[in-house]
């Protein structure tokens, strides 16, 4: 697991009085005093992801069990997760791609990529650079 970083907190705090001129009269306005202050680095408020937690609270632990580890730090660690779609269909019809694209987008969070045929196939009717499925990739 990467460093973890703490929630920064920022403060901005701006007092004082300015003098204008309108028609020869002065004119005080005062200025409140702003407070801006941040608790996490999400905007949800979550500074660890869901999934990160179950990791570190469950199947680490579990994982030390049944791999038979002396210690927490030998578990393996999650990198990325790759989510993918691939759709033979897409040849054919190019909406389907776009729906497999929001269905990816909602299960996920993130926005999905369209990926596209490396070689062309003729038996499949597949040219090379035809967008044929979508993917995600989660850190």
């Amino acid at each position: 697991m990467e460093d973890k970083k703490k929630p920064s907190t920022k403060t901005s705090v701006s007092s004082g009085s300015s003098k204008k001129k309108n028609s020869g009269k002065a004119v005080e306005s005062n200025v409140e005093k702003k407070k801006i202050i941040r608790t996490s680095a999400t905007p949800s408020g979550n500074s660890v992801p869901r999934l990160r937690k179950k990791y570190d609270s469950e199947i680490s632990k579990e994982l030390v069990t049944t791999l038979k580890l002396k210690n927490v730090m030998e578990a393996p660690k999650l990198k990325k997760i790759t989510i993918n779609i691939a759709l033979g269909e897409a040849v054919a019809n190019p909406k389907i791609l776009d729906m497999a694209v929001k269905e990816l987008e909602s299960i996920t969070g993130q926005k999905a990529v369209k990926t596209k045929a490396k070689k062309s196939i003729a038996g499949f009717k597949l040219r090379e650079g035809m967008p044929i499925g979508t993917m995600v990739t989660l850190r």
